[in-house]
């Protein structure tokens, strides 16, 4: 009971670092865009969005969770460049400033004239005091705002699925749509941010197997299954929600799909709803991303981790100030480039020491249970 309960919390944690602003967004955007037609689309955002993510997590737990180790064999400059790629562009400079500007967004509709600039400079604040004490991110976000953010979810989607509307999936142009899901899922840079995710829950990972004289990589695993079974039942539930309601959000912007399927599956009240599961969800994974950065600097440049955190939060602040449309568009064609790299990088690596070289697991457990 006591393991069950720990891989719960860890797994709740994983699921909430995971689940930000691209991961309310995109889901709905398939099935708004692809009606009866989006089984195959929402299949192909499961795979790029939850599957190889799992993949990225597990194997940087395969090198203690240390990216300097994962990006190792590219060479001590090119790992470091590639390191300062995506904790630089897609946290401060990317996903961390798109959560907070999703936020806006969303909470302007229910309490408007509050701008842009002040928004975000509050979110940066209220970043910066809950992650300033990093040894307790693990079980803020496990323990309390995780279960919240799962009882809002629930409620928008089982009301919303309960209502009178069919859904009748057909599989026309089926590989199409797959084909565009997997792209549609690089936008939630779920595996960017499942690599480094991977360095915040590894010592708690590291410290119970030893005491429990437990598997890591089990452990791990277990750990990750609980996230990815989370993050799969709200990929389709959200996108399931979106086509059956397909008509309805016609010429809707992204950004606003879920605030406008919440107003009409639950009335007036369902904006206001809407506003704290994104409040929550895009709270939860900002608090990761700058807690990713901080350390970063704080290792690199030597700073102190209060300082680093400071950093973080004012280039987020600046990075969001642009609005979530501008932050995608500059994000796109950087996903383009870095995933499917990332993607058979962490293949690559799995497959190695799991399967080429099993002996290397039992290793690396000893080795970071020192």
């Amino acid at each position: 009971m006591k393991k069950f309960l720990f891989v719960l919390t860890m797994g709740f944690a994983l699921f909430s670092m995971h689940f930000g602003s691209g991961n309310l967004v995109y889901p709905l955007e398939l099935g708004a865009t692809f009606g009866q037609a989006s089984l195959p689309a929402l299949l192909g955002l499961l795979v790029t969005a939850v599957g190889f993510p799992a993949v990225g997590f597990l194997s940087m737990v395969l090198f203690y969770g240390e990216p300097k180790a994962f990006f190792g064999r590219f060479g001590r400059l090119p790992a470091l460049l590639m390191i300062g790629v995506i904790v630089g562009v897609m946290r401060p400079f990317g996903c961390l400033a798109r959560c907070v500007a999703l936020t806006h967004t969303i909470t302007s509709q229910v309490y408007t004239g509050i701008s842009l600039e002040l928004f975000s400079a509050l979110s940066c604040l209220l970043i910066f005091f809950l992650t300033f004490r990093k040894n307790r991110i693990v079980a803020l976000l496990g323990k309390v705002l995780t279960p919240f953010l799962l009882v809002t979810l629930t409620l928008v989607m089982v009301f919303g699925l309960l209502t009178d509307k069919s859904f009748s999936p057909t599989m026309e142009e089926s590989f199409s749509n797959f084909y565009q899901g997997l792209f549609v899922g690089y936008q939630t840079m779920d595996l960017l941010a499942a690599l480094f995710f991977c360095h915040i829950l590894f010592k708690p990972l590291a410290s119970y197997a030893k005491k429990e004289n437990l598997s890591l990589f089990s452990l791990a695993l277990q750990t990750s299954c609980v996230a990815s079974f989370l993050l799969i039942v709200t990929y389709a539930g959200f996108g399931l929600l979106a086509a059956t309601h397909a008509d309805q959000l016609q010429g809707v912007a992204p950004e606003f799909l879920l605030i406008r399927v919440s107003e009409y599956v639950l009335g007036a009240k369902g904006a206001l709803l809407t506003m704290v599961l994104v409040v929550f969800a895009c709270l939860t994974t900002a608090m990761a991303l700058a807690t990713i950065f901080a350390e970063f600097l704080t290792v690199e440049l030597k700073f102190g981790y209060g300082y680093s955190l400071a950093l973080t939060c004012v280039i987020a602040y600046f990075g969001a100030t642009f609005g979530f449309t501008s932050i995608v568009a500059f994000l796109a064609p950087i996903l383009q480039v870095l995933y499917p790299v990332l993607i058979c990088w962490s293949l690559y690596h799995l497959v190695r020491k799991k399967v080429m070289l099993p002996c290397e697991e039992s290793e690396a457990h000893s080795c970071a249970l020192l």
